[in-house]
């Protein structure tokens, strides 16, 4: 699907004594072509358990073929307990670090805010900020560092000042890495937004300055050209009056100048994605007045190329990332549901929007990008009924993980988990299902987390496994059932009623 094959007739006309030759070739193609056109496959890293899920996160691939994620666990019963936590895995599920906690900010009502999560093959890097409703003086910008060897993660270290900025770090922020001198750059904030520039060892070059004209930020994107200049794209104006979108380069002396590439076609916009390519093509997810989701591509020039509408309903959460040819893989939640489409640099429709799967829904999307014909997103999400949300990934032109070499063992394997009746008054048949023999441990929890009781924990072969869960001597309300294999663990809400 995500190859394409050219079979030049009048060259095979010319040379018939290779004929069989060129007919290998064509074959050999096709089924390289077939062996990436893998349906989408998806995996659960996370397992909180309850009162704990996710609440963001973001991941960044490396030259090793790995992905490293950072993701912001919140706990307690109002949230008041959330640490930021590092893993690692392969793009076929396989954990191949304990999950780390970075830091995590004591008291109730402060939190870390995930800002974005960087990398230049060898590290990673996450952008974060705190947030402490009753102290605001306090709030600051951390940066934090993993390598791709299993390193020791690096404490935090602050950005800037030591607090004290005006505003208030949030989820409207968006940072890049430059690799051409190893600096990262943020712009986010409110009222107004403001942009910084560090160096990956956390050194200040810029601090705190506000981007000319504005009067509000909304969705910053951030992207590098080919030429290293530094670019952001963001929403000005309130949602209920006519807004915009802005585009921003940054100079070397800290100057700014302010681009209008849509003014006067629509109003109400709302930013979802934007990508720079070799060509120097900008590339936008928007939502606007007209179309709820729409792509538009503008050229070196800012003059619009092409519009593609996505959608005309509902479309969450979008997220899109451009390769250097211009090629565009885009995601999106419709509430729920995970749509996806793939447009070409010549805007053809590789893929056009379509469902991944029904059941599915979250927020604060990631797209890693392997190659042309490899490609994964993580985010936190939940199938349809779940109470707790977890970071989960999916990825397309790999193949199975059944059908490859496992070198780290900890493939996932629990592949569903159900529960009928539910809810029960007495007893219940807890039902899951695996795609190979693995080592099962399937336990029952109450809302605290506290363990009631283990009903199984011992090798089960692949397919459909059922046991009978008794809770005639608990209380009635709320417990949790986990499936954990070497990999991952899968979580499902029991109620039980007497």
């Amino acid at each position: 699907m995500f190859q394409r094959t050219h079979h030049h007739s009048h060259h095979l006309r010319a040379s018939r004594p290779f004929l069989p030759l060129a007919l290998f070739v064509v074959l050999l193609l096709l089924m390289v072509s077939t062996a990436f056109a893998q349906e989408w496959q998806s995996f659960q890293l996370t397992h909180f358990l309850p009162t704990g899920e996710v609440r963001q996160c973001g991941s960044v691939a490396d030259s090793l073929g790995n992905l490293h994620h950072y993701v912001i666990g919140c706990f307690g019963n109002n949230g008041e307990y959330c640490p930021l936590y590092y893993l690692r895995t392969d793009f076929y599920g396989h954990i191949l670090t304990d999950t780390v906690r970075v830091n995590s900010f004591a008291g109730p009502g402060a939190f870390p805010i995930y800002t974005s999560v960087l990398g230049d093959g060898a590290h990673s890097w996450c952008v974060f900020g705190d947030w402490i409703y009753a102290h605001a003086p306090n709030r600051a910008l951390y940066l934090t560092e993993r390598g791709t060897q299993g390193e020791e993660i690096l404490p935090p270290a602050m950005l800037g000042p030591d607090g004290g900025y005006a505003g208030v770090p949030s989820w409207d922020m968006d940072a890049a890495l430059r690799m051409q001198d190893s600096t990262i750059h943020v712009v986010g904030n409110v009222l107004p937004f403001y942009y910084y520039r560090f160096t990956t060892d956390a050194e200040t070059l810029q601090w705190h300055r506000p981007i000319d004209g504005r009067t509000l930020g909304v969705d910053p994107k951030v992207a590098v050209g080919p030429d290293g200049a530094m670019w952001a794209a963001m929403r000005n104006g309130y949602s209920s009056v006519s807004t915009e979108i802005l585009l921003v380069r940054f100079g070397e002396d800290t100057s700014q100048t302010v681009f209008h590439p849509f003014a006067g076609t629509v109003n109400h916009w709302g930013m979802g994605g934007m990508s720079i390519d070799s060509h120097y093509n900008f590339h936008f997810l928007v939502a606007c007045d007209t179309a709820t989701l729409a792509y538009a591509r503008l050229d070196s020039n800012l003059v619009l190329q092409e519009w593609r509408t996505l959608e005309h309903t509902s479309g969450n959460y979008p997220i899109l990332k451009a390769d250097s040819a211009g090629n565009c893989l885009m995601v999106w939640d419709r509430d729920p549901g995970l749509y996806w489409a793939y447009i070409n640099a010549d805007g053809s429709w590789r893929q056009e929007p379509t469902c991944i799967d029904p059941n599915l829904g979250g927020s604060s999307f990631s797209i890693v990008h392997m190659d042309s014909n490899r490609f994964a997103f993580t985010f936190q999400g939940a199938e349809r009924g779940e109470a707790f949300m977890q970071l989960r990934l999916y990825t397309y032109g790999f193949p199975p993980y059944n059908a490859t070499p496992e070198p780290h063992a900890t493939a996932r394997t629990a592949t569903s988990l159900s529960i009928s009746p539910n809810p029960f008054n007495s007893t219940t048949r807890i039902s899951f299902s695996l795609s190979h023999a693995a080592e099962v441990r399937l336990c029952v929890f109450d809302l605290t987390g506290r363990l009631v009781t283990t009903l199984a924990e011992h090798r089960f072969d692949a397919g459909e496994h059922a046991v009978t869960f008794d809770g005639k001597s608990l209380a009635s309300g709320v417990y949790f059932v986990r499936a954990q294999t070497a990999g991952t663990s899968t979580i499902r809400k029991l109620v039980l009623l007497k």
